[in-house]
């Protein structure tokens, strides 16, 4: 998971530059999930979509929805509990691929 501020309305360089270093090595065909915030009123949006390209061309496995600090409290903690279940179920079904295609 990959929790990143907004900053310019995108991604901070650092964590542009850490997934550029780790280039293929580290996510490849990992899960990988982005939970995203900013002051404004997106909540960090434009940051996941700034980097859900980078981590595409990792080979990381990432989930199409976010959470996002865009809304009320309430309203995260229901978020990030469904998002972090499709994390868990990604994670496990890869798992039991790895172990299928290895045992070939």
């Amino acid at each position: 998971m990959i929790a990143s501020p907004e900053y310019n309305f995108s991604v901070p360089p650092a964590i542009s530059n850490t997934l550029d270093y780790f280039y293929h090595s580290e996510f490849y065909l990992k899960p990988a999930a982005i939970a995203s915030y900013s002051m404004g009123t997106f909540g960090g949006v434009r940051a996941s979509v700034a980097l859900l390209p980078l981590l595409h061309v990792q080979n990381a496995l990432a989930e199409d929805g976010e959470v996002s600090a865009a809304t009320s409290y309430p309203k995260i903690r229901e978020n990030f509990a469904g998002f972090a279940n499709e994390l868990i179920w990604a994670a496990k079904v890869l798992k039991e691929g790895k172990k299928a295609e290895s045992a070939n």
